[in-house]
């Protein structure tokens, strides 16, 4: 009864959600393709012998990649369908795997586009990345039989707290999911708190911890490191509030280290333009990539303003600021600058990846910072290149023996597939 009251309340909200994908394609104009994927066409052949990812943004699907890549290369009688709800998402799928997968949008959770969908689909398994549930969406795969794994699954306890309140509409959802590869602990023991049964529930590691990178990307960073022969740090991965700390606290800087470059690069690519008046407002020298601009003696801002560049930013970089974490964003990925061996800072706001941060800070490979000790971090590894490689090499560390998720999670998949 629940799950019919939440896909009538979607009905009445499906023009505004169009709407607004129209208003966020004005600045990214990603947002303004695929509606008809949203309404359940699919771009898979019918009759395919289908593996189906679900990967709903940028984090997810880089997450998933070194998965998906091991699927490509042992389960060749399969075809692969990724799909995502955010166009950076979209992009990366496109930019990184080409036309070695089928890649749409994520037909939005009403029954009939759902039903839509899945007709034509009809895949083997469902792979969901981490946390992305949808009543309808579940509930069609109950009733078409087909197997569901909840993939590099995380759990925080204020997620699972809301998912409580309305036990009618997620139960149901639960007990669709076969198996759940957990990444901690912590995540295993929220679940259970949501009523997975422990034969549901594998403790597996995280998909992070396995990823690889572009070399090409990494040596484009290694050339700017030798072109500019200047110390650099960077803020990434940023909000709103946060690129006017870093302006802030690099305008201070500066009066010590006057050749500092800051790296600024915001989360979001329909941010690009305001966050650029940002900087001009501060009265900066900067340049823009997505301009082909390349840091010159005198600039003192390298605005980040392009997609999938960012491993070459953080090679580029001797101090790394992970964003997210000094607003209320939950923070983002830290392990890609620790495993490129960079010291790494973030907020105190990382609920969204506390684990891998817990897991770095105590092994001494982060520092967490507040908007108000920001300058006095930064400006200690300045000074101290001894501090920041023992911070490198402790996080590098821990990313190194974390490995393994891969191996874990497609193990399940090959037995879900039997």
């Amino acid at each position: 009864m629940l799950r019919r009251l939440y896909t009538f309340l979607l009905s009445l909200a499906l023009p505004l959600i169009f709407i607004r994908l129209w208003l966020k394609s004005r600045s990214s104009p990603g947002y303004g393709k695929g509606w008809s994927e949203r309404l359940g066409k699919c771009v898979v052949p019918e009759h395919r012998n289908v593996i189906w990812f679900h990967a709903v943004s940028l984090g997810e699907s880089v997450a998933a990649t070194p998965l998906i890549e091991r699927c490509l290369q042992e389960l060749t009688s399969f075809e692969f369908l990724i799909t995502n709800t955010t166009a950076t998402g979209a992009e990366y799928i496109q930019k990184h795997f080409g036309d070695r997968v089928y890649r749409q949008y994520l037909p939005y959770d009403h029954s009939w586009v759902v039903r839509r969908f899945l007709q034509k689909l009809n895949p083997k398994i469902l792979i969901i990345m981490e946390t992305e549930m949808w009543p309808n969406l579940l509930h069609e795969c109950v009733k078409k039989n087909i197997s569901v794994l909840l993939a590099n699954g995380r759990m925080n306890p204020k997620s699972a707290g809301r998912y409580l309140k309305v036990p009618a509409l997620t139960e149901p959802m639960f007990a669709a999911i076969q198996k759940v590869a957990v990444q901690t602990e912590s995540d295993y023991l929220q679940f259970v708190r949501l009523g997975f049964a422990s034969e549901q529930l594998i403790l597996c590691g995280n998909l992070k911890f396995d990823q690889s990178f572009d070399k090409d990307k990494i040596n484009v960073g290694k050339q700017w490191q030798l072109q500019w022969q200047r110390p650099v740090w960077i803020a990434a991965s940023t909000h709103q509030g946060e690129e006017d700390l870093a302006l802030e606290v690099h305008k201070r800087l500066l009066q010590s280290y006057p050749n500092l470059l800051l790296i600024l690069v915001p989360r979001h690519p329909e941010r690009f333009d305001m966050v650029a008046d940002k900087v001009e407002s501060h009265g900066l020298v900067f340049v823009r990539h997505s301009q082909e601009q390349i840091p010159q003696p005198d600039t003192q801002v390298f605005l980040g303003d392009t997609l999938g560049r960012l491993i070459s930013y953080y090679q580029a970089s001797d101090i790394c600021l992970v964003g997210g974490s000094l607003v209320p964003v939950g923070g983002h990925n830290p392990l890609e600058p620790a495993a490129l061996g960079k010291p790494v800072l973030v907020g105190p706001e990382t609920f969204k990846c506390e684990d891998i941060c817990k897991q770095l800070s105590d092994a001494g490979g982060l520092v967490r910072v507040r908007s108000d000790s920001l300058f006095q971090e930064v400006d200690l590894l300045l000074q101290s290149p001894s501090r920041r490689e023992q911070l490198a090499d402790a996080g590098r560390q821990v990313v190194d023996r974390s490995r393994g998720a891969v191996i874990r999670q497609f193990d399940i998949i090959q037995e879900m597939l039997r």
